[in-house]
């Protein structure tokens, strides 16, 4: 089940869970943490919810990083065509809503911290690691994807 339980496979032999892949957008020089939920910062500014069309990645990422400068990373995530939202982040103190949601963050600029809530598997990440294209964490199916 996503969510209960950690997946490790030698490197090249990680198939990825339909469940976790949702096919989600690129863009170039940013990474994804699918998810990895949101970071916990001081800006946690809206930009955006609903269709996709209107709510993309381009346009949170670019109105993020043209209206506030001091974001580091945001909250774009998408359960569906109609559902999607984007929040800037300036900082990722730790981790909310583990699961539920994605980060997005220049190619290696952000490491993913603990979850906020310190009950979440006893307050521990349990770590990454690299298989075959993606990072893989323990936790709730979370996948790193970079796009060059």
């Amino acid at each position: 089940d996503v969510g209960e339980t950690s997946t490790w496979a030698p490197t090249g032999t990680l198939t990825i869970p339909e469940s976790c892949d949702y096919g989600s957008q690129k863009y170039v020089g940013w990474e994804q943490f699918e998810n990895a939920g949101w970071c916990s910062s001081n800006l946690d500014e809206r930009i955006c919810e609903g269709v996709s069309s209107t709510c993309s990645l381009s346009h949170c990422i670019d109105t993020c990083t043209d209206t506030y400068s001091e974001t580091t990373n945001v909250e774009y995530h998408c359960y569906s065509e109609d559902n999607c939202w984007c929040w800037c982040q300036s900082s990722c103190d730790c981790m909310k809503d583990v699961g539920e949601t994605s980060t997005w963050a220049p190619t290696g600029t952000l490491t993913i911290p603990e979850s906020c809530d310190s009950n979440y598997y006893g307050g521990s990440y349990y770590g990454t690691q690299y298989y075959g294209g993606y990072y893989y964490g323990g936790g709730p199916c979370v996948i790193v994807k970079m796009y060059d």
